[in-house]
């Protein structure tokens, strides 16, 4: 596996999670939470949020 769909399969299992959890960040692991953070973040920086 490489590192891409690592990445790619954290992050479908963290925002799974999140879902499970009615999108209450508080609700999660810090792990989960750790990696919504940074997907989120970057979509933000990737946009030109920043």
């Amino acid at each position: 596996m490489s590192e891409e769909e690592l990445l790619d399969e954290a992050s479908e299992i963290a925002f799974g999670k999140l879902t499970e959890a009615d999108d209450q960040m508080e609700q999660l692991e810090e792990p989960y939470k750790t990696i919504v953070i940074v997907y989120s973040a970057q979509g933000i920086i990737d946009n030109g949020g920043l």
